[in-house]
């Protein structure tokens, strides 16, 4: 399906991305902190791929909705009229500097919600991407889960990295 290869092709980029950036594609216990380092050092390592990662995405020409927040319409849909009144189906990968995939609805299982329940940036981007239409979002630790994380769930310093498909508009 489509579908399917588009959401491929954005985990490779990811990967590639990771990988220019020192990191590993995850492998075991994704996300989990290692017991030998602490916060400090967690967060300092996020920093330095974070830089990374933003220099990459300026040089791949992403636009910015804020000084936080990074997107590039990877596929024009069409456009959606009165999108505050409708219900929003959408698949949906976030990933965070590490790897740690937070948040996977696929075509097996997407995700529909009135557009007036869907959380800031992303409303945003659904209008710009439209209705069949894919988006990547880099949202900066100070834009999203902030700069000390969630403990025991988010590392400090973590970028969310999103990859949105707006399947329909209704």
């Amino acid at each position: 399906m489509e579908l399917n290869r588009l959401i491929t092709q954005l985990q490779d980029e990811n990967d590639a991305l990771k990988a220019r950036s020192g990191t590993k594609p995850n492998t075991g216990l994704a996300g989990r902190v290692p017991p030998s380092k602490d916060a400090k050092a967690v967060a300092a390592e996020n920093a330095k791929k974070n830089q990374k990662i933003i220099e990459q995405i300026t040089a791949q020409k992403y636009s910015k909705l804020d000084s936080n927040t990074y997107y590039k319409i990877i596929q024009a849909g069409s456009p959606i009229k009165d999108v505050k009144n409708k219900d929003v189906t959408f698949i949906m990968r976030e990933q965070l500097t590490d790897g740690k995939v937070t948040v996977l609805y696929t075509d097996q299982n997407p995700v529909t919600l009135p557009y007036s329940q869907l959380p800031t940036p992303l409303n945003s981007f659904v209008e710009r991407a439209g209705e069949g239409g894919m988006v990547k979002v880099y949202i900066k630790p100070e834009g999203g889960y902030g700069v000390d994380g969630i403990p025991g769930e988010v590392p400090p310093n973590s970028m969310s990295i999103i990859d949105l498909k707006i399947i329909k508009a209704k």
